[in-house]
């Protein structure tokens, strides 16, 4: 399987390296170079330097082909856009990580249709 995972922190580094140990072909995704450096020497994946929510980087990441796009980045709105940007440029699924409190989780299913998240998932909300 094909997987993005938009976000190279503590979340995405983990997942990434779970996915690759599980023989998929990762593509982790991050602006902080320092962040994708560290991905580079310790995982087996493929790295993207820019943010997912720029079709240019998406693309260099390989989202024409991707059977699914994982968005976990600290900031919600960023992970919403690289779900609606990818799943635009091919990305067959996508899944969004919200932190919100409050009116985002209250209407998430309301921006899953709106958007087109295939899933969101809430690590506070799972707690």
């Amino acid at each position: 399987m094909n997987i993005l995972v938009i976000g190279a922190g503590e979340v995405g580094f983990h997942l990434a390296k779970f996915l690759s140990k599980e023989d998929h072909r990762v593509t982790l995704v991050d602006p902080d170079a320092k962040a994708i450096g560290r991905a580079s020497r310790q995982l087996d994946v493929q790295t993207v330097a820019g943010s997912g929510c720029d079709a240019s980087v998406l693309k260099r990441g390989g989202i024409e082909n991707a059977d699914l796009l994982v968005a976990v980045t600290a900031i919600d709105e960023v992970n919403m856009l690289a779900s609606l940007v990818g799943k635009r440029l091919g990305a067959a699924r996508t899944v969004v990580r919200v932190h919100a409190e409050g009116s985002l989780l209250d209407h998430q299913y309301f921006y899953k249709d709106t958007l087109g998240f295939d899933l969101t998932i809430s690590p506070d909300e799972m707690a």
